[in-house]
């Protein structure tokens, strides 16, 4: 049995971001929130077969093994990204 380390990753709070800084911001937001996350996830070694509209889920330990995975998507956490809304 292989083990892997998933990680679930989202905005909170996007409904009520969304209403306060539009549509097109929010598009906006989520872009750059999903391209800085995704490198990190890519950058660990992960990948992101699952996606909502504003998170993902990402899989590390698979379809690559790593005996390391769980350090791997910890590490991504230690990291810290603020996307400040156009508005802010």
């Amino acid at each position: 049995m292989k083990q892997v380390t998933v990680l679930f990753c989202d905005i909170v709070n996007s409904t009520p971001l969304t209403e306060r800084l539009g549509a097109e911001a929010m598009r906006d937001l989520v872009h750059a929130f999903l391209e800085a996350s995704l490198a990190e996830v890519r950058r660990y070694g992960g990948t992101a077969p699952q996606f909502t509209g504003d998170g993902f889920m990402a899989v590390f330990g698979a379809p690559v093994t790593e005996e390391d995975h769980v350090r791997r998507a910890l590490s991504i956490l230690g990291q810290s990204y603020l996307v400040r809304s156009p508005t802010d």
